[in-house]
């Protein structure tokens, strides 16, 4: 639809081939905070970084599990099929002179206890426990990134069901004028004051306008559809937008002022974790300290199930620590230090860019606040003015003091002056939702 191209690709960049029906109850939204509001409610998608900040803390507390002690409770039997025999010095068994191969053991041992464990020194760990610790703040910058999309999305969805829904009051009002028009050239025909071309040219000029107004209803039930996703309501559920915007009187409540943009704040917490991830990597050469204790019994026999009487069981309990040094792997923590070392100036870099595109993004954002406004308090004076020639090229048309011809032209730039405040109105208030998603 050229009357509103700049409308529909504000609608299209997001959601594209979606159709709906006006509703009719349901949900009503007298302004834009009430369309932000519904949306951080309930739209799904923040729902899932919602998620996904309760998913890091858990994550983190799994992290951090290593500094806490680890207790196992096992119970094992052991069946020696055959028992090694151990080379002894005769003289023990009344044998002098010989070697004596002897059989120590039972044929059955079992065993039952507890198995406590609990790391004293482990860097690689915690510094793994850091990073995870720093995910935890790099899911809630994104969460608040996407609530900076989110709020942006809706005010442009809101925006554009507001001005397609002027502009199918405004098209009700053309298809008017141009119904009398074609009513006078008939009556004339019949008088025979006019020929058929004259009532050809206003009915093309109907038509025009019909296929203008069903346009915009289209794009307004589009609208209002792709504005029910992003509030997260369902497609049962209606959606009412009680709030009218004038077409000469608008842009006041616009504070050009933008606040951080979020989408930065997950850089630094990138950044973190990148750094984090390094020195676990380089910790990987570091001495890991672990104490190990086992408290349990112990029975030897003969018979195939043990048993349980007193004084079968005996204590069997030892403590030990363990210290361990990676000496050498195959080069490969070598490699992948560097390759966390990379990760991390990878990050940098894309932290500098993002930084000198956000500060361009804000100087076009909020040069485009003054020129919008200043353009379409131009195209709206226009507007007016060419209504004012339409109106009185239909007064002389009507008197017989223009023909047909010179009438429709006035109003074919009637329409013109229309669709160019129509699609700057578009521009401004597409403008709007991103200073608003920065406020």
């Amino acid at each position: 639809m050229s009357k509103m191209i700049c409308i529909t690709t504000i609608v299209a960049f997001v959601f594209a081939g979606v159709s709906g029906q006006v509703n009719t109850g349901g949900v009503e939204l007298a302004s834009i905070t009430d369309a932000l509001s519904v949306a951080l409610k309930n739209n799904p998608n923040k729902q899932v970084y919602d998620l996904n900040v309760q998913k890091a803390k858990a994550d983190f507390k799994t992290a951090e599990s290593f500094l806490y002690p680890t207790v196992s409770a096992s119970a094992t039997g052991q069946d020696n099929l055959v028992i090694a025999v151990t080379p002894v010095p005769g003289e023990i068994v009344n044998q002098p002179g010989k070697t004596v191969y002897l059989k120590f053991g039972k044929q059955y041992v079992f065993n039952g206890g507890l198995t406590v464990s609990r790391t004293l020194l482990n860097w690689q760990a915690h510094a793994q426990a850091r990073a995870a610790k720093t995910n935890i703040a790099l899911s809630q910058a994104q969460a608040d990134a996407y609530v900076q999309v989110l709020k942006q999305q809706t005010a442009q969805f809101y925006f554009t069901c507001l001005i397609a829904k002027a502009a199918v009051k405004v098209s009700d009002k053309d298809l008017t004028l141009a119904d009398s028009v074609v009513k006078t050239i008939q009556q004339r025909l019949a008088e025979g004051l006019t020929d058929s071309a004259s009532l050809n040219s206003a009915l093309i000029n109907y038509n025009q306008v019909l296929q203008n107004k069903l346009q915009n209803q289209e794009l307004l039930d589009e609208s209002l559809q792709n504005l029910r996703i992003v509030l997260g309501l369902p497609n049962a559920e209606g959606l009412v937008l009680t709030k009218e915007v004038d077409l000469y009187a608008y842009g006041d409540d616009v504070n050009p002022a933008l606040a951080t943009d979020k989408n930065l704040m997950v850089y630094p917490q990138q950044l973190t974790i990148a750094e984090w991830n390094e020195k676990a990597q380089k910790n990987t050469y570091s001495p890991q300290i672990l104490m190990l204790g086992y408290f349990g019994k112990q029975q030897f026999g003969d018979n195939l199930l043990p048993s349980f009487g007193p004084g079968n069981w005996t204590n069997y309990q030892y403590i030990g620590l363990s210290i361990s040094v990676p000496i050498f792997t195959g080069f490969s923590t070598k490699n992948k230090i560097k390759s966390a070392g990379v990760s991390k100036s990878i990050t940098e870099q894309q932290y500098k860019a993002a930084q000198l595109q956000s500060q361009a993004n804000d100087s076009i954002v909020l040069a485009r606040a003054a020129n919008y406004r200043a353009i379409c308090m131009a195209s709206a004076e226009t507007f007016k003015l060419y209504f004012a020639n339409c109106q009185l090229g239909k007064q002389k048309f009507e008197e017989g003091i223009v023909s047909i011809d010179v009438y429709l032209k006035s109003f074919q730039d009637y329409l013109s002056a229309e669709n160019t405040h129509l699609n700057n109105l578009s521009l401004l208030y597409s403008n709007y939702a991103v200073v608003l998603s920065r406020q």
